[in-house]
């Protein structure tokens, strides 16, 4: 049952992070206009919220090693830093997408003309979006807390 409902915070969690993100990313290619407005307010966050639990359904699957192995949970619980360590990486690459050396040449049509645009590394977004989610969905810091309190009773006897 503590397994249920840690999983069900961290997905709740790890949504609502992720639409964030979403939402931040549609806001930098939103182009002005009432149609633009329409879509942000509209269709991106229906976007967003699949993409999101897509994301979550894939990496809650690579995990699920973590969540069914007790060696590998009780190793993971105990190393609360690697998930830290991955959100952290998760941001900067999800930053380094808009570095001016990284963003890449995209286009859209207006009308009868075809207008080139800068875009984000998309590879980097990727890969940073993934990493963000595999974090959220794999930090137990009420299991690192546990784990800590029972090695430090157990230090005492």
């Amino acid at each position: 049952m503590p397994q249920l409902i840690s999983y069900i915070f961290q997905t709740i969690a790890s949504f609502v992070v992720l639409m964030v993100v979403y939402m931040l990313l549609a806001l930098t290619d939103y182009q002005g206009g009432i149609g633009g407005l329409i879509g942000l307010t509209f269709f991106q966050p229906i976007m967003g919220a699949i993409f999101s639990v897509l994301t979550i359904l894939a990496c809650t699957i690579l995990g699920l090693p973590i969540r069914l192995s007790k060696s590998i949970r009780h190793w993971w619980v105990r190393r609360p830093f690697i998930p830290i360590l991955l959100f952290v990486t998760a941001v900067v690459f999800i930053i380094i997408a808009f570095l001016p050396d990284q963003m890449q040449w995209g286009s859209y049509w207006e009308g009868d003309s075809e207008i080139p645009i800068r875009i984000p590394n998309l590879y980097f977004i990727a890969t940073g979006w993934f990493t963000l989610a595999f974090a959220l969905l794999h930090f137990y810091p009420l299991g690192a807390i546990l784990a800590k309190g029972e090695q430090h009773k157990n230090s005492r006897r």
